[in-house]
């Protein structure tokens, strides 16, 4: 599970429909995914401005691998490419495996 750590809720939620969904972030955290820090902290909200070091962080250490580095990269997880395909294999098999934990 992608546990949000000191991720604002707003933004932890939109990192999530990114992963999940293949939702197009909006422009402060596709500057972040595209490691483009400068352009995040112009477009970050309040919050999100004084977090940025931590979302910075939190991208590296759980981001599923080929969902960030560039719009390249980026734009082919929205398109499903195969790194979207597997990572969305891996969290079916994860919640399927939760629902039928012993409790």
């Amino acid at each position: 599970m992608l546990g949000k750590g000191y991720v604002p809720e707003h933004t932890h939620e939109a990192l999530l429909n990114y992963f999940d969904r293949c939702w197009e972030p909006g422009s402060f955290l596709m500057a972040v995914l595209k490691n483009d820090l400068m352009q995040a902290s112009f477009r970050a909200d309040h919050i999100n401005r004084s977090k940025l070091p931590e979302i910075a962080a939190w991208v590296y250490h759980n981001a599923p691998t080929g969902s960030w580095g560039s719009e390249e990269i980026i734009r082919g997880w929205l398109n499903k490419n195969e790194h979207q395909q597997e990572y969305a294999k891996r969290r079916f098999m994860e919640v399927l495996a939760s629902d039928h934990a012993v409790n």
